[in-house]
């Protein structure tokens, strides 16, 4: 497709992406807007971009966050569509040297605030999620437990830096 560059061209190209990113982020603040974002496939597709794009990373990861803060169903779907892979992978590329100290901040702002929101989601079900989903919540507990205590807690390590560093 002709809307597939792998880069923008020009700093115009550039900031107008960023703000296509920053408008998305806006109107994903009302539950309507995340619901429609969900219907749409919108998770799996900011996923893909944060995988492919690297010049995404940081306007993906600030839609996934307002995707799902405040919203069981966007937590679920992140989970399902392979995520937290995503997720965790970030967490131990954030912080490179290649970024500036302003994007690095908003960049782990955004991926401790996903995780705060996929953590407090998958500890939380009641009585109103379906088995199906009680079942990938489940999964996804294990999952992170292996995640966060295979080699020697580095995950662990890793976002604690992030939350307790000095900024």
């Amino acid at each position: 497709a002709k809307y597939r560059k792998p880069k923008p061209a020009s700093m115009d190209e550039h900031e107008y992406v960023e703000n296509l990113f920053t408008c998305l982020c806006a109107a994903l603040a009302l539950p309507k807007i995340q619901e429609l974002f969900l219907n749409l496939e919108g998770v799996s597709l900011v996923l893909i971009l944060i995988q492919k794009q690297k010049f995404l990373r940081l306007s993906a990861t600030k839609v996934i966050d307002f995707a799902i803060m405040n919203n069981s169903r966007g937590c679920l779907r992140v989970i399902k569509r392979k995520g937290l892979k995503v997720l965790f992978a970030l967490l131990m590329k954030c912080g490179t040297k290649k970024t500036k100290d302003s994007e690095k901040t908003d960049f782990e702002q955004h991926l401790i605030s996903s995780f705060h929101s996929i953590f407090t989601y998958i500890f939380e079900t009641d009585e109103s999620v379906n088995s199906q989903d009680k079942k990938i919540c489940s999964a996804a507990i294990k999952t992170l437990n292996k995640k966060f205590m295979q080699n020697d807690f580095e995950k662990t390590d890793r976002l604690m830096e992030l939350c307790f560093a000095d900024k």
